[in-house]
This record gives structure tokens, sequence and C-alpha cells, in this order.
């Protein structure tokens, strides 16, 4: 009869440690997903663990100095993010492409596409947002235009409306920061085993909302 109530037991802290697994995984999956304020605050001491010793250049050197290892990872990137030039023949292919093509948006269509941004619009596109994204560099979260809406808001539509007619963003609204997260192994000296993301500032993502709704 003990042996038996000692199975029982030890079968239910088994299945107690089983829950409180899956548990935590789930919402440590819901949270990173998502790349939140909150996980980036749990993983920062492991970021604090991940930062940078050294990258090998071109030949194959080690560098460990900060402003090397910016300009390796900053001229990989661009080499491989950036567009080959076009070369006449493919602009003569690509023009006689677009002349085959059909124009699909109506003159209503296009109307709508690029009248200016309405209050209405860019409130209902603040908040579609999620609330807890990690800032950009201007350190300002969704919630703070929500909650000062009021006050920022139709110079927040002036802001946007101007970057619409001029095509034109200031580049401390475009500016972002720029994290590398490793891959796999936590210090490797290649540069492509390191991926970059960038938290951009609320603004911008704000006016990327209401163009894809838009759309």
């Amino acid at each position: 009869m003990l042996s038996k109530a000692r199975f029982d037991l030890l079968l239910a802290e088994q299945k107690k440690a089983d829950f409180l697994y899956f548990k935590s995984a789930f919402e440590w999956i819901n949270v990173g997903d998502k790349v939140t304020k909150e996980f980036f605050g749990c993983t920062g001491q492991k970021w604090n663990r991940t930062v940078i010793q050294g990258l090998k250049d071109s030949s194959g050197q080690l560098r460990t100095d900060a402003i090397s290892i910016r300009n390796i990872a900053t001229s990989y990137y661009e080499s491989l993010l950036q567009a080959d030039p076009i070369s006449q023949r493919v602009e003569e292919c690509r023009n006689q492409i677009w002349e085959e093509v059909k124009c699909v948006v109506s003159s209503q269509m296009n109307d709508k596409l690029s009248a200016q941004i309405s209050e209405g619009e860019l409130k209902e596109a603040v908040w579609a947002l999620p609330k807890n994204k990690c800032p950009g560099e201007d350190d300002l979260s969704v919630v703070f235009f929500q909650e000062y809406w009021d006050v920022i808001g139709h110079r927040l539509l002036d802001v946007c409306n101007e970057i619409f007619d001029t095509g034109y963003m200031p580049v401390p609204l475009a500016a972002g920061i720029i994290y590398m997260i490793p891959k796999g192994e936590r210090q490797s000296a290649n540069v492509t085993k390191w991926r970059p993301i960038t938290l951009l500032n609320t603004v911008y993502k704000i006016y990327a909302k209401v163009l894809s709704k838009r759309i």
C-alpha cells in the first residue's frame, strides 16, 4: 500500500514538472516570437554574454578592436544587401516588359492612394500596432503616442503628411539600432554566423502601417 502511494506521488510530481516545463516553454515562445521589450529584458544578460569579441576580415585575420569589428560587419552586409547596377540591356528588357503590363489601378483607386493622410487613418494605424515592441533610437514606444495622442496627434499628422508629400523622411526618424544575434555558436569570428536585426523608431512604424493598410 505504501509503495503504491509513493508511486502515485512520484507520478503526480512528474506530471507537475511536465506541466511547469511546457507552461514556461509556451510563455517563452509567446513572448520571444513577438520580440517585445519584455523579451529583450529577459535576455539582457544573454546579450551581454554574446558581445562580439572579434571577427575575421577578408584576409582571414582576426580583428578584435571595436572599429574593425564594425567595419567588417558593415562591409559584409552592404555587399550582401546592395543591389547590383542595372545594365542598359536589362533596362531595355525591363521597359519592354512594363509596356506589356496592363494597368490594374484605376484613377479612382490612385486618387485614394495618393490622398493626404487623415487623422482617423493615422490614429487607426497607431492603435493597430503592438504596444510593447522594442522602441528604436528615440526610445519612444507605441504606448507613448497612444497616451499623449491629444497632445501630439496633430503634430504627428503634419509630419507624416510632409513625408508623404515630399517622399523624404528625415534621417532621425529613419534611423535604427542594429543588433547582431548569433545564429548558432555564441562566439563565432565568422561574420556570416551573426544575424542583424534593426529596431526602428515608432514614427517609422506608424507611417509604414498607414501605407500598408492603404495598399
